[in-house]
């Protein structure tokens, strides 16, 4: 879509809900939660290609039965942070946009939610 709200296109096609949107600082890139495979899990869209892969596949798979959702692109587009139910409460991790360096940012008793890199 232009600035102005002209040439809107639809850019997913699944019919399973598809939410929590973060496009990468690039605009090449957009992860989101999908359920499309019955369970909510984060998956990339390839805007340049238009590929949808769950994210990526083979290395850290960030379909951990606890549900990892809102994710959000790093300002260089090389890390991604999401909130995680992997410990008794919610937590922010981050994430290599190549899958390595897995790592928890947040602690405590209390939930931690909705990562944004901006200040």
């Amino acid at each position: 879509m232009n600035a102005d709200g002209s040439r809107v296109r639809q850019i997913t096609r699944s019919t399973p809900l598809v939410h929590f949107p973060s496009f990468s600082s690039d605009g090449s890139r957009l992860i989101f939660n999908s359920s499309a495979d019955g369970k909510r899990i984060l998956k990339i869209l390839d805007l340049t290609e238009g590929n949808t892969t769950r994210y990526l596949p083979g290395r850290f798979d960030v379909c951990h039965p606890a549900l990892d959702e809102f994710p959000s692109w790093g300002p260089k587009g090389t890390r991604i942070a999401f909130e995680s139910r992997r410990t008794a409460t919610k937590q922010i991790f981050i994430i290599g946009s190549d899958g390595t360096g897995l790592k928890q940012l947040t602690f405590g008793d209390h939930n931690n939610c909705y990562p944004d890199w901006r200040q």
